[in-house]
């Protein structure tokens, strides 16, 4: 039998886990303790170097890193981020964070932030990953090559001492 599980993996990936729920645990006082997975994989051949399938085997068997069903959400986030920026989009380009539906062929899709929650203004990019955003995220994702993206363009000082924007709006 082969495997690429590295045993010597550093850090060790259940610390990584155990501190993560160790920290939420505080935050949710009196519920249920929090579970998680994780996997590690190796960037340059795909390898799966790590899993961590749940808190305590003993108290539930699933392994959530392989058995668990659920919406994949923000997990693809920073897949779409990090296209966007190695196609040469800047963190500094600003979005509209607001309520939109977007058009997929005869589909359309309204995405909304977590709790319904919009700043109705234009964000800077790199604040949609943080914030983890939908709504960005779904404007930022809908051409392979970005290049048919809704974004107002980089931000970049004008003469004026005013920010200003690029493309369609500018000041």
């Amino acid at each position: 039998m082969q495997t690429t599980i590295d045993p010597i993996c550093r850090p060790p990936p259940r610390t990584l886990c155990v501190i993560n729920w160790s920290c939420l645990a505080k935050s949710r006082s009196g519920k249920t303790p929090p579970q998680g997975a994780l996997v590690a994989i190796d960037i340059h051949n795909g390898n799966v170097l790590a899993m961590v399938g749940g808190r305590n085997y003993a108290e539930s068997q699933l392994n959530r890193a392989t058995d668990a069903r659920r919406q994949p959400g923000s997990v693809f986030k920073p897949f779409v981020y990090a296209a966007a920026f190695e196609s040469g989009i800047s963190p500094l380009s600003l979005f509209r964070d607001e309520p939109q539906t977007f058009q997929y062929g005869a589909a359309t899709y309204s995405p909304a932030n977590y709790g319904k929650a919009y700043s109705m203004h234009d964000v800077l990019l790199r604040e949609g990953l943080v914030r983890s955003l939908n709504v960005v995220t779904v404007d930022l994702a809908p051409a392979p090559d970005f290049k048919s993206r809704r974004h107002r363009g980089p931000v970049r000082p004008a003469a004026t001492g005013r920010v200003s924007v690029n493309g369609p709006g500018h000041l």
